[in-house]
């Protein structure tokens, strides 16, 4: 048996040409290139037999946005699925919740 230093690899493990586990940490977007503005993120994929190891895909990197204003209803989202400093219109998310408005 295999015995190594207590690493945390949320991953798991590389596996050798044998298929025999290392006590190197896998890591899916090791070698992944991403076009321009996309970053590799790993992804759990669901599989039908075990091991289930994640995916890299290349993901928007979404800029960090900085807003001066609060909104109630949160803010609303790019076609990239980043944030932006423009308020949800509260009749968009319509609720049966008391506080929130209803909408009609």
């Amino acid at each position: 048996m295999l015995m190594c230093a207590n690493y945390n690899c949320p991953f798991g493990y590389e596996v050798d040409k044998f298929g025999c586990r290392t006590c190197f940490c896998n890591d899916p977007c090791e070698g992944f290139v991403c076009q321009e503005n996309y970053r590799c993120q790993s992804v759990q994929v669901q599989c039908i037999m075990a091991p289930c190891n994640p995916v890299a895909e290349c993901v928007y990197d979404c800029p960090l946005v900085k807003c001066s204003t609060q909104c109630s209803s949160g803010f609303q989202v790019d076609e990239n699925g980043c944030n932006t400093c423009l308020c949800v219109d509260p009749c968009e998310v319509c609720r049966s919740d008391s506080n929130q408005p209803q909408c009609l």
